[in-house]
């Protein structure tokens, strides 16, 4: 049957062109946008806070770990 300007029923021949448009905007869109990349690694103290805010470690343990953490960050790189 004709119907206006399309074959079928009426209407619909939008929806196809829609559904066809829409997937071109969307691979456009991906194609420009770069990805995410890696999250960036948190600092060490940061994660140390962390786990002691949790309560995964105690005071004691903190203190240890957090005074070892600050004499290996003051050596140099290459007496590890």
């Amino acid at each position: 049957m004709w119907y206006g300007h399309m074959y079928g029923l009426p209407g619909s021949g939008m929806p196809p062109f829609a559904i066809v448009a829409g997937f071109l905007v969307r691979y456009a869109v991906r194609a420009t946008v770069a990805p995410p990349g890696p999250p960036a690694p948190r600092p060490p103290e940061e994660v140390l806070r962390g786990r002691f805010a949790r309560g995964e470690i105690d005071q004691t343990e903190f203190d240890a770990r957090l005074a070892a953490l600050r004499t290996s960050q003051q050596r140099p790189s290459g007496d590890r």
